[in-house]
Parts: structure tokens; sequence; C-alpha cells
């Protein structure tokens, strides 16, 4: 049984496609009253695209995209489909996609950091089977840790245990209550007091699929996306609980743990009767090059074959024409006028598209009083969506609370979902992989330096073009911390020449 101190554990609980603005002591008051007890990082954000796989994808490794090597929510496997893009919410298609490269994600993991020190990760995550992979991806071999999801279990020989114990998860709804309840009970019934509170270093996440799923399906204001969030709060509570009676307290003058709360992204709402830009620009020949797989569209993201590479050019100035086509990066972005390197937004590397735009965002006010609107790919019946380079896509909520942090703070200083594996390893004394972008967030802890004093750069990257008659002018406005950049959001204006 534990001896009553939290020791070297850190705890992590997220809310997938939390917005900052929609915490409130109403809806939300144990997230509302954690967040007054400890730091809540007013300028938290994410990573582009602002998309689940991608931000999993760089919680776990302390890394932007252009070093983790997940480019998007699909990624480009031609040996399982030459056509289409596969599903990064597919663990199997994760595996196919580390049994070709040698690895899942480029950099050390937190789980592979945590077990070199002879640590443990623990994770139980009500998102897809390729979001509760990308927390852990390593965690099949028995080494890293676990991994317990309503699709998967890793290592596989718990999967038996698992159900023999909790049962079978319950089927996924709009709110998705039944699989968060589920997972929050295996976390707090077994990997919390049977895994994280018996061993050291350790940390243990809890990944809770709202209110994305609600949002995405019934929008802002909505009925059931109030009752998505109650529901997230009141299972925060009980994590809050469980790690009091394993030992782990984080409120309170006998404090003796550490706990996270945050996001992977944000949401917007999607602007109705607009047509989906790829399928206006990529029409005639550019069609059948698609249909003949010469070239792979993804939502956002364009594959390009080599023998099709010279037309970029006329691909781009067609992207450009587009009205609901925001800002545009290329991985080689010689001669392709007012495009912005991949390198811009953190992002490249050789899994990368040849192509990767942002929606056009607007700041009007949806009737519920949130703001924020954008183009999706493909409304269909979704109603909210994310991705985008929106400041409402791109700010994430992130609170830390416990006997490290600060009390009552609302700190201003930029911080990052790539600044929360960092930070856990700095608390638990384990080294912090040289390879990672991430920082860890000093001036939250107590003793540490002044969030006052903390040197901040900021800054943008942009270019102007012409296109259509209009002159086009992207830019990305990015803040620096020591060696680490945010991006914060960016912007496209376009101006009628003549």
């Amino acid at each position: 049984m534990p001896d009553g101190s939290g020791g070297r554990r850190v705890v992590c609980v997220v809310w997938d496609g939390l917005r900052p603005d929609l915490v409130s002591p109403d809806v939300t008051p144990t997230l509302w009253r954690l967040a007054g007890r400890g730091v809540w990082h007013e300028r938290a954000r994410t990573v582009f695209p602002s998309e689940t796989r991608v931000a999993t994808s760089a919680f776990s490794t302390g890394s932007y995209p252009g070093r983790h090597g997940m480019p998007a929510n699909v990624f480009y496997l031609p040996e399982h489909d030459p056509l289409r893009p596969a599903s990064a919410a597919d663990a199997e298609r994760l595996r196919e996609l580390e049994a070709r490269d040698g690895r899942m994600l480029f950099p050390p993991t937190l789980g592979e950091a945590l077990r070199d020190a002879g640590g443990v990760l623990a994770v139980a995550s009500a998102g897809s089977t390729g979001n509760a992979t990308l927390l852990n991806p390593y965690a099949a071999d028995g080494q890293t840790g676990y991994v317990v999801n309503w699709g998967i279990a890793l290592p596989e020989a718990v999967h038996g245990q698992v159900r023999e114990r909790f049962g079978a998860p319950p089927a996924r709804g709009v709110p998705n209550s039944g699989p968060n309840g589920w997972v929050t009970r295996v976390f707090c019934e077994w990997l919390l007091p049977e895994v994280v509170a018996q061993r050291e270093p350790a940390v243990g996440v809890l990944w809770l699929s709202e209110p994305d799923v609600t949002l995405h399906y019934r929008g802002f204001g909505s009925p059931e996306a109030e009752r998505a969030l109650r529901d997230c709060d009141a299972l925060l509570a009980r994590v809050v609980e469980a790690m009091a009676a394993a030992g782990m307290r984080v409120e309170g003058s006998d404090a003796n743990a550490n706990l996270f709360i945050l996001s992977d992204h944000g949401h917007t709402t999607i602007r109705r009767g607009a047509r989906p830009p790829l399928d206006d620009v990529l029409d005639g020949d550019w069609q059948e090059a698609r249909t003949a797989g010469a070239i792979v569209v993804g939502p956002k993201a364009i594959w390009v074959r080599p023998a099709q590479r010279t037309r970029l050019p006329g691909l781009v100035e067609r992207l450009m024409a587009h009205p609901n086509v925001g800002p545009i990066f290329a991985a080689n972005p010689a001669g392709l006028a007012g495009v912005l390197p991949l390198s811009a937004v953190n992002h490249g590397g050789e899994r990368a598209p040849d192509l990767l735009f942002s929606p056009v965002w607007l700041d009007d006010v949806h009737p519920s009083g949130v703001p924020g609107y954008t183009w999706a790919p493909d409304a269909g019946s979704t109603v909210t969506d994310h991705g985008s380079l929106s400041p409402f896509d791109m700010r994430t909520t992130l609170v830390a609370v416990g006997a490290a942090f600060r009390e009552g703070v609302r700190s201003h200083v930029p911080a990052g979902i790539v600044d929360v594996a960092p930070t856990a390893l700095h608390l638990l004394d384990v080294p912090i992989p040289a390879a990672w972008d991430g920082r860890p967030l000093l001036e939250a802890l107590r003793g540490g330096p002044d969030p006052e004093t903390v040197e901040v750069q900021e800054g943008s990257i942009g270019g102007t073009t012409t296109a259509d008659g209009a002159e086009r002018e992207q830019r990305v406005h990015l803040v620096r911390i020591a060696q680490t950049t945010y991006v914060d959001h960016a912007t496209l204006t376009r101006r009628t020449l003549g």
C-alpha cells in the first residue's frame, strides 16, 4: 500500500476539445476550483494542424509535428492504400506505419523516458484506438506501462483481465458519457492505486473524449454540450478523490502530488453552405490524377507524386484563389510564390504532405455567445470542427495544480501541449530527452522564476502574393521562450486590386 506520500508521481487529465472559455464556476466547478488553486496558463497553445492525433503525439513526445512524425489526423501509407491517406485514429494503421519505418513516433516518448528511469506510464483513454496508442506507443511490449481503451488494451495480456474486472465498455454516444465513465473507473480503481501509486517515477494519463464528441455533433450552447462538460467535471472530481485515497493529494497544505488538466485543441463553429475547396480545385485533369493516385488528398493536406510536382505552382494558384482556403504551407516552397515553409508552423519531416493549409476563420460570435467560425472540409452532420490556425482552435486549456506549483496564478507566459511531458519529467527528476521541443514550465513552479520576468519574444512570418485579381497576405504569429517557439495563430488578408 502507498505510504501516504505522493512521491515522484504526476497525473494528467485531458478533456478533448475543451476551449478555456467554456470553463465556468457553474458548469465545471471542480476544474474552476483547481484552476484557482493552481496555475492557469492563459496563453496555452496546441500544434498545427490543431487535430487530436497530432496533438496526442505532441503530448507523448514533447515535440512538434516536424519532429514527431504524425503530420495530421491522417498520413500517407501507400502500402495500405495508394489512393487515400490512412487514418491515425486506427491503431492497426499505426502499427503498419511502425512496421514500415521502425518507429511510430520518431522522438523518445514519455513512456520510454519513464521506462529508462525505472518508472511507468499508465494510460486510460476514451478516444480512438489510435489516440490511445499514440499516448504510449510502445506499451505492447510490456516495458513502458499500460494502455486501456474501449477498443484495445496494452500489453495484450491485460485485455482479458480488464474485461473480467470492469466488464465490456458501454457503447459510444452523444454525449459520450458511457466510455468516459468506464475508462475513468478503470483509471481510478486500477491504474491509479495499483500501478501509479505503487511505482515511481510514474505518470498516469486519463483522456476523456468530451466535450469534443458532443461539440462536433450538437454545437455550442446545446443542452448536450453542457451535460458533457458537467459529466467531465464530475469525473475529474472522482480522479482527485481517487488520487487522495491512494496517497496523492493535490489540494491543501498537505499536498504532495501534482495534476495537469489540459485539452488538445479548441473548437470552432462550421460555416454552412461552403463547399470544400478541394472539390472545387481538384477538378478536370487534377481529379484524374487523384483517381490514378498521382496525388493523395486529406482534409487539409495534399501529397503529390514526383511526376506531378512540376504542376504544384498551378495547384497552389487555384488554392489561393479559393475563398475558403487560408494560409498555405509547403514542404518545399521553392517556386511557390506566397507559400510559407512548413517549418514556419513547426512542421515538416519525411512524412509531411507536399501542401498543408488552414481553412479561413472568422471571429464572428455564435448565438450562444462563443466566438469563432471556420470552413470545414466535410461538414456532414457535424456542427463544429477544429484543425485550423484560428486562435479558437489553437488556444487550449492548461491548468497545473499540486505541491510543486504556485497557487492562484493566471500565467500570461506562453506555454503549450509540448511542455507537459517535459514539466512532468522535471518534477519526477527524470532526464528530459534532448530531442524534445518543449520546455519545463519552471515559472509555474514554487521557487521558480517569476512569470513576469520570463523573456518572451513575439513576432510573425509571412508573405504577400496575388491570386485571382486580389492581393493575398498570409502571416503566422509566433512567440518564443528560450529554444521553444509556439504558433499563436495565423491570419489571411485579401485586398482586391484595381
